[in-house]
């Protein structure tokens, strides 16, 4: 769906200029406690813990449009307190905090991302462009020259915020229940919602304090077989988002996920066709130097979602095929380099007369293609070298290794589908269904089936019947009683759909 809002504010042909004004005196230092009493870095015990309310900021203009009473927080957590003594602390604004439903170009927060341990600025960007390329709902970017009581601040990320404004403009309503997570495997730890709320939080319905979907969700997760998992775990989420996700943390080494932490997404329960939808976030650390396996063997048995997806025949076909279409098409040096180049260009000037970048100023350019050590203090008085590659060296890179781990799968790229445009799986009609004898296929979009490619898998994951379709008539009269997966793959698009056949 495409977004009403934040035409103006993630417009990402210019800089944007925002300029915060407080009348406190001492207004730096109150965001700096109220952020610090909010976390547990370890001292503080939980109960010590704040609530980091927002402080209010007299007026924010922005692109020369006031808006008065605005509430101004930091947020973050490795970008925050490991950006240390600077004072390029990621920022959150929020319009409707001391005036109820209002917001600035449709929007009701801003996040203001100081792109720490990133001399590029274009992690995030990157990370999100690429995402939404390959058709997951993932956050706008663009960039604003921040100035707090006109002292420029620096030049910050502007990322859209996970909220009921996005999920209306990607999922069609906003009504489900939005989960953050906090740390999880998505293992299953029982009826109760108690255990559960120490690893999400609730975003939306908070007073419903309901958490019954979540539940079953993951007990569906832990508890489903190898076997049936696709056709099982299809009913309760959207499989496809959730592997398209895996498969782009995986090529950006995005460590800081699911897949090596269990964090940093948001689950949706989307009402309308009643699956949770897996949201990426924060990737600010993406693009690190170390490459991961793409079977993931050291995170895999912590991580019984992945585990149990790459062990099912269709879903870890998918999986791989996610991972082609991004090796082949998506991140690559001709399909970003254009992009990388005019935002290098664009940002210049405002990453020169930036006081806290946190690189040398003659780094921005050179951090395109050459390789930097960068020092980070892993322990008082202790400090560690951390290479960071050069964007356009470590996509070329990435796109080697991606390529080879992808011939050690024993995969032919060349004879899967592309998800460049994938259909998904309610665009794919069948009737009659259940059927006996044959099923007349039909989509949303009125798609030509006409000389594309089927295939039928059984419920346990292996191809029974597969062929060319020269007509929207498939028979299935010598098939046995029993729940199939019917896959269509045309030249331009991709759906999927359950079959029951019964005699």
């Amino acid at each position: 769906m495409v977004a009403q809002s934040g035409h103006q504010i993630f417009d990402e042909s210019y800089v944007h200029d925002i300029h915060i004004h407080f009348d406190q005196a001492f207004y730096w230092d109150t965001l700096c406690q109220r952020y610090l009493e909010s976390i547990d870095l370890g001292p503080l015990p939980d109960s010590a813990l704040g609530a980091n309310d927002p402080l209010l900021s007299s007026y924010v203009i922005i692109d020369g449009i006031r808006t008065d009473s605005v509430g101004i927080r930091q947020k973050g957590y490795f970008s925050n307190w490991g950006a240390d003594s600077s004072l390029k602390k990621p920022l959150k604004i929020s319009f409707n905090e001391f005036v109820a439903g209002r917001t600035f170009d449709g929007l009701k927060d801003i996040n203001l991302s100081n792109a720490f341990k990133d001399p590029t600025m274009l992690h995030d960007a990157l990370s999100y462009r690429l995402m939404s390329e390959a058709g997951i709902a993932a956050p706008r970017t663009s960039f604003a020259n921040i100035y707090i009581n006109d002292t420029l601040w620096g030049l910050y990320v502007l990322v859209e915020q996970i909220n009921k404004t996005f999920l209306q403009e990607h999922f069609g309503n906003n009504d489900g229940n939005l989960y953050k997570v906090i740390e999880s495997n998505l293992e299953y730890h029982g009826s109760s919602p108690e255990p559960y709320r120490l690893e999400f939080e609730k975003k939306t319905n908070e007073s419903l304090d309901d958490w019954t979907d979540l539940i079953q969700l993951v007990e569906k997760i832990n508890t489903t077989s190898y076997f049936v998992y696709a056709d099982t775990l299809s009913q309760y989420m959207d499989m496809e988002g959730f592997l398209k996700t895996l498969a782009m943390d995986v090529s950006l080494n995005n460590w800081d996920s699911y897949f090596e932490h269990g964090r940093n997404f948001y689950l949706y329960h989307n009402p309308i066709d009643n699956l949770f939808h897996w949201i990426p976030w924060d990737y600010n650390l993406s693009f690190a130097e170390q490459d991961y396996q793409i079977m993931l063997p050291d995170s895999r048995d912590r991580k019984p979602l992945i585990k149990k997806s790459f062990n099912n025949t269709i879903l870890k076909e998918h999986y791989l095929s996610y991972l082609c279409e991004i090796n082949q098409h998506l991140l690559t040096l001709s399909a970003q380099s254009s992009y990388i180049d005019s935002v290098i260009s664009l940002l210049n000037l405002s990453v020169r007369n930036d006081p806290n970048y946190f690189y040398p100023a003659e780094l921005f350019i050179q951090s395109i293609n050459i390789s930097y050590n960068d020092s980070v203090e892993i322990a008082p008085s202790v400090w560690e070298v951390s290479p960071i590659k050069g964007l356009k060296p470590w996509i070329a890179n990435k796109n080697n290794f991606l390529y080879i781990e992808i011939s050690n799968e024993f995969f032919n790229c060349e004879n899967q589908l592309q998800i460049s445009s994938l259909s998904i799986l309610e665009n794919l009609f069948m009737y009659p269904n259940p059927s006996s004898f044959y099923v007349t296929l039909s989509s949303l979009e009125d798609l030509a089936f006409f000389s594309t490619k089927y295939t039928l898998y059984n419920s346990y994951g292996v191809p029974v019947k597969q062929g060319k379709l020269e007509t929207n008539i498939l028979q299935v009269d010598d098939l046995e009683n029993g729940v199939y997966i019917l896959e269509i793959i045309a030249p331009s698009s991709f759906s999927r759909g359950k079959l029951v056949i019964q005699h």
